[in-house]
């Protein structure tokens, strides 16, 4: 049955729940996609290597969640981070919230979990700050900065006085 034919049928009645509630959509990530000009971020799949606004994933989480500007998923979306080493030096945007009916949600593949690199520390990875109703699971985060902050050791103790 049509949904058009269902809202005809069910208007009567009062239930057509569908008809204001935003869809969520699935975004995807992976080391093959493309920018934000060349892929869509929709669908699992490798930037083909010429054209923009292709059917293919983006190829860092930075491009869903740049550290200005709007983020490209909305609450009760997910975002599918493929396998492969992300390196990330500056922070990413919050993650936007979702609803208790339907969480926001950040994964990586369980077998072959994406492995985020934090170049300045492991707080500029992923934010959650002010975010409801995120789920978030399947990622391995990791420090790559080479220094330790506040350490007693002065040749591992990082020189910047921002602290991370």
């Amino acid at each position: 049955m049509s949904k058009t034919l269902c809202a005809l049928l069910l208007a009567p009645l009062g239930l057509i729940a569908w008809s204001s509630a935003q869809a969520a959509t699935t975004y995807y990530v992976r080391t093959d996609g493309g920018t934000a000009s060349q892929c869509t971020g929709r669908a699992n799949a490798p930037y083909p290597g010429s054209g923009s606004a292709q059917a293919c994933a983006w190829n860092h989480p930075s491009i869903a969640l740049p550290a200005s500007g709007s983020p490209r998923i909305a609450g009760g979306d997910t975002l599918l981070i493929g396998g492969g080493s992300y390196a990330i030096g500056s922070s990413l945007q919050a993650v936007p919230s979702g609803a208790s009916t339907a969480r926001t949600r950040i994964l990586g593949n369980a077998s072959t979990p994406p492995r985020l690199i934090g170049k300045n520390g492991i707080s500029h990875i992923l934010s959650l700050k002010g975010s409801s109703h995120v789920e978030v699971g399947n990622l391995e985060i990791t420090d790559g900065s080479d220094c330790v902050y506040a350490h007693s050791v002065s040749s591992v103790a990082c020189t910047s006085a921002t602290p991370w």
